[in-house]
C-alpha cells in the first residue's frame, strides 16, 4: 500500500496508501527524487474526515499534472464535486469523475498515481493495472 510501483504498456504505476498531509509529503518527496520533473495523473480517492486540503497541498502537483476522482460508494467518501471543488480552488486544476467499470483513464501523463485511501488500491490494480 506504500509506494508500490509497476509499469505496464508503458505507464507507470504507483499505488500509495497515503491519506494524511504527513504521508502525502512522503509521496512527493519520492516523487521528486524517482520522477523529477515528469507530470503526474493524479487518480484520487479520499475520505470526510481526513484534512483534504492539507493533504492536496503536501501533493504539490506540478504545473502539468491532472487530477482524476475514483468513484467507489463508501459511507465516508467525499464527493467528486466537493474535491473539484478543492482542485480548482488549490490548482485551478478539475478533477473529473473515473467510473470503476470504465478503462484505464485518457491521458499523456507518463506517471499515474492512485492515492488518497488504502479502500480503492486493490480495485484498481485488478482493473487497470493486473
Amino acid at each position: 500500500g506504500r509506494w508500490d510501483c509497476t509499469t505496464k504498456n508503458g505507464i507507470t504505476w504507483i499505488l500509495d496508501g497515503a491519506h494524511c498531509p504527513f504521508s502525502a509529503a512522503n509521496l512527493h518527496r519520492n516523487l521528486e527524487f524517482y520522477y523529477p520533473d515528469q507530470p503526474v495523473a493524479w487518480i484520487l480517492f479520499m475520505m470526510k474526515d481526513k484534512n483534504i486540503k492539507e493533504f492536496l497541498e503536501k501533493l504539490q502537483p506540478g504545473p502539468n499534472d491532472a487530477f482524476f476522482f475514483f468513484q467507489r460508494s463508501h459511507p465516508r467518501a467525499v464527493t467528486q464535486a466537493f474535491l473539484e471543488e478543492m482542485t480548482l480552488k488549490l490548482f485551478g486544476k478539475p478533477c473529473p469523475l473515473l467510473e470503476p467499470d470504465r478503462s484505464i483513464p485518457e491521458t499523456d501523463r507518463p506517471i499515474r498515481v492512485v492515492t488518497g485511501s488504502f479502500y480503492h488500491l486493490d480495485e484498481i490494480q485488478n482493473k487497470w493495472i493486473n
